[in-house]
């Protein structure tokens, strides 16, 4: 692949923890971040959990992203597929979850999204 593999403490770094003031868009995926990447202005997209999306589907996009290259398209750079613990309280029981964190760093396309 192509792309960047980022950590995750890097891309919470330059989304200031993947604050609220940093959202430039939201979708049915995923929420969109503008972020600042060595002085370049980035967009971070930080996927949903979705039930029935696994790693292997994960590995699939990035290999179709990465091949994309076109003049109209934005470029992914980057991504990050991270899995940590936390202790999280279900059914009045403290339980270790297994937390996936996917997300998409692409050229922060200037003038906005498309809609507007």
């Amino acid at each position: 692949m192509d792309s960047t593999c980022f950590r995750l403490h890097q891309l919470e770094a330059i989304t200031n923890n993947f604050s609220e003031d940093q959202i430039v868009g939201r979708g049915g995926r995923g929420d969109v971040y503008k972020a600042v990447l060595n002085g370049e202005e980035i967009a971070v997209k930080r996927l949903h959990s979705m039930q029935g999306l696994d790693d292997k589907d994960f590995r699939n996009e990035l290999r179709k992203l990465n091949k994309i290259r076109h003049k109209n398209i934005i470029r992914l750079i980057g991504y990050c597929h991270d899995t940590h613990k936390k202790c999280m309280e279900y059914e009045g029981e403290l339980v270790l979850a297994s937390i996936q964190e996917r997300l998409l760093c692409f050229e922060y396309m200037q003038g906005g999204s498309l809609e507007k």
